[in-house]
């Protein structure tokens, strides 16, 4: 009875206009029989950033043991490629990569972890559901451990110190881990590693799959 009533309401709208002599535009979608239905994007909807590092001058941007990787968030790029010339203590635009002297296995240096990423531009606020990497491993290197992080929101750094572990994938021939981080809102990120145990390897590739906060 409400969508009769509601098809009445448009069509006597419509003759009313027109009488007028004004210009009526056809009514949107209303998901009525025979009509498709309204289209919307949700506005949690998740999206990846990817950060391609593979046309750096080490195949990636180099990480592991001392040496950590911070970037800020940006929604509006789907992707950004970089080709980093340097090995370490290289900083672009929206990337900073440090050797902290600091790592997953040593928590009280979370002030060394933030200090190398004070000149990290501010980021577009976002909700990250989790961050996936993944690094080439020469082979006969020896891996073992894992990767925590960081996160930037106004309040300041907050550190999450449990290593998600990485794994290796035969059909890539990379290393991979899916960092879970459900957190927001936040500006940027920083990956850090176990101090002993990863090997100082290039990061290919870093997807963030995040949301407007909310």
């Amino acid at each position: 009875m409400q969508t009769k009533l509601r098809f009445a309401g448009m069509v006597v709208a419509t003759l009313a206009a027109a009488a007028c002599g004004k210009t009526v535009d056809p009514p949107p979608p209303s998901g009525l029989p025979g009509e498709p239905p309204t289209e919307a994007v949700s506005p949690l909807t998740i999206t990846d950033y990817v950060l391609d590092f593979t046309s750096s001058k080490a195949g990636g941007v180099l990480a592991g043991r001392f040496t950590h990787v911070a970037f800020n968030l940006d929604r509006s790029a789907h992707r950004r490629a970089f080709a980093l010339e340097a090995l370490t203590d290289q900083a672009v635009p929206g990337v900073v990569q440090s050797n902290d002297f600091a790592s997953c296995d040593n928590r009280q240096a979370a002030t060394m972890l933030e200090r190398t990423a004070t000149t990290l531009e501010p980021g577009e606020a976002s909700y990250i559901d989790h961050v996936d990497i993944e690094m080439l491993v020469p082979k006969g290197t020896e891996w073992k451990g894992g990767v925590c992080f960081g996160t930037r929101s106004p309040a300041g750094w907050k550190w999450s110190f449990k290593a998600t572990a990485m794994s290796y994938e035969a059909a890539s021939d990379r290393y991979r881990a899916r960092i879970p981080v459900q957190q927001g809102p936040v500006d940027a990120f920083k990956i850090a590693f176990d101090e002993a145990t990863v090997p100082e390897q290039p990061i290919t590739k870093i997807t963030v799959a995040m949301r407007p906060p909310g």
